[in-house]
C-alpha cells in the first residue's frame, strides 16, 4: 500500500482543489489529509469521499491530525501514513491572500515583489523536511510553497524537496494554443519547452511579457523545432488578450492541475512531461522528464543546464532575491526589502536557515499589524 499512498500536507484552497480533481479517478490507492484542524479535514474528505461516489469513482480519502509546529508529532504521524507522495501545501501566508487587498494598498505592497515573503513559505516546508528525516522516510516530496526559491535553499542544506509544482508550469496550456493557433496546427501536436522564474510566469500571464527578466522559450510542433518562424511576443501577449485567465484565488484550478499531472507522472510506469518549478534543489522553473522512477530536467539542444540555471538565477534577482549562496543563505535584494521596511517595518537583509521561524513570526506579525492599521482587518 505504501507506494500508493499520497500524503498531502495542508487543508487550503489548493489542496482543495488538487483533492477534487483526484477524486475523479487517480493512480493513488489512498489519499491522507494532513491538517491541524482535523474536524474540518475529515469533513473535506468525507465530502470528496461522497462526491466520487456520486459520479461513479471510489477513492479512499481520509484525514489526519497533523501540526508542523510539532516536528516530532509530524514524524510520528508521517512514519504511520508510510506515504509514496507527499505534497506540500503549507505556508504561513498564502501567495494570493495580498492579491485580495484593495486596488491601492496591494499596488503599494506589489512593490515588494514575491522574493522577500520567502520566509513564510520556508518555515513550514522546513518543519515537514526535518520532520520527514526524523522519521527516516524516503518519501518524494513535491512542495508547493515558492518551490523556485524554498527548494534551492533547502537542497543546499540536505533537505530539498524533489520537485515543485505551479508557476512556470502555469502558462505552458496557454502558450501552447497560441503557438498552435498562429500556425494553425493541433494543439495536440505543439510541445513547448520554457525556462523561468516565478517572476516570469507572474509577468507573462499578467503583462504579455517577462517585464525585463530573462525567459528561454522553444516551441515544436510534431518534433520540429518551429521557434524561429513565431512571432514570439504575439506568442506571450496572448496570454492577456485572446488566452487570459482568470488569476487570484479563482485561478487556482490551472496551479491545482498542474500539480495533479505531477503527482500523477510520479505513480507513472513511464515518464510524464512536465514543467515544474525547484526541480532536484535548481531555482526556477524548467521542463521536466517525470516518472515513478526519474525526475529530469528536459532542455532542448540549443541551451544547456547551466544556461538554464542563468536564466532562472537572473529571474530571482527580479523577484527581489539577490542570491542563495552554497549553504543555503538567502541575501535579499535591497530595493525590495527597502520596500518591506516602509510598508511594515521589517528588516531581514539575509536570512540564514537557523533564523527561519524566527524571521517568518516577524513578518507574519508586522504584517498583521499592517493590515489592523489600514483598517483591512473586520
Amino acid at each position: 500500500m505504501r507506494e500508493e499512498t499520497l500524503l498531502i500536507v495542508g487543508n487550503g484552497v489548493l489542496a482543495g482543489h488538487v483533492l477534487y480533481i483526484l477524486s475523479h479517478g487517480t493512480r493513488y490507492k489512498k489519499i491522507v489529509i494532513g491538517s491541524r484542524d482535523i474536524e474540518r479535514a475529515s469533513r473535506k474528505a468525507n465530502t470528496l469521499q461522497q462526491h466520487a461516489l456520486n459520479i461513479g469513482y471510489d477513492v479512499d480519502i481520509e484525514a489526519i491530525h497533523l501540526d508542523l509546529d510539532n516536528i516530532h508529532q509530524t514524524a510520528a504521524s508521517i512514519s504511520k501514513v508510510s506515504p509514496a507522495v507527499i505534497f506540500n501545501t503549507a505556508s504561513m501566508q498564502s501567495w494570493w491572500v495580498v492579491t485580495t487587498l484593495p486596488d491601492e494598498v496591494r499596488s503599494k505592497v506589489a512593490e515588494t515583489r514575491f522574493g522577500p515573503w520567502l520566509p513564510m513559505h520556508l518555515s513550514p516546508t522546513l518543519s515537514l523536511m526535518e520532520a520527514l528525516r526524523q522519521c527516516e522516510n524516503d518519501a518524494i516530496v513535491v512542495n508547493a510553497a515558492f518551490p523556485d526559491a524554498v527548494n534551492p535553499v533547502l537542497a543546499r542544506n540536505g533537505l530539498g524537496p524533489t520537485v515543485g509544482i505551479g508557476n512556470i508550469a502555469n502558462v505552458v496550456p496557454a502558450l501552447r494554443l497560441a503557438v498552435a493557433e498562429q500556425l494553425n496546427a493541433r494543439v495536440q501536436d505543439v510541445d513547448v519547452r520554457i525556462c523561468g522564474h516565478h517572476y516570469v510566469s507572474y509577468r507573462l500571464s499578467r503583462l504579455g511579457h517577462p517585464d525585463g527578466a530573462p525567459v528561454f522559450f522553444h516551441a515544436s510542433v510534431n518534433g520540429t523545432d518551429v521557434t524561429g518562424s513565431l512571432d514570439q511576443n504575439a506568442v506571450f501577449r496572448s496570454l492577456t488578450e485572446r488566452h487570459r485567465r482568470t488569476g487570484g484565488v479563482e485561478g487556482q484550478p490551472v496551479t491545482a492541475s498542474s500539480a495533479v499531472a505531477v503527482l500523477e507522472a510520479l505513480q507513472g510506469r513511464t515518464r510524464t512531461l512536465v514543467h515544474a518549478p525547484g526541480p532536484n534543489g535548481l531555482p526556477g522553473g524548467y521542463p521536466v522528464w517525470i516518472s515513478k522512477a526519474e525526475c529530469e530536467i528536459s532542455l532542448p539542444q540549443n541551451i544547456s543546464l547551466d544556461e538554464a540555471v542563468s536564466v532562472n538565477e537572473t529571474g530571482q534577482i527580479h523577484d527581489g532575491i539577490e542570491s542563495i549562496d552554497k549553504h543555503g543563505n538567502v541575501r535579499f535584494a535591497e530595493e525590495q526589502m527597502a520596500a518591506m521596511y516602509d510598508l511594515f517595518g521589517h528588516q531581514c537583509d539575509e536570512l540564514r536557515l537557523a533564523d527561519v521561524h524566527e524571521v517568518a513570526k516577524d513578518l507574519s506579525g508586522r504584517y498583521q499589524h499592517f493590515l489592523e492599521r489600514n483598517g483591512l482587518v473586520h
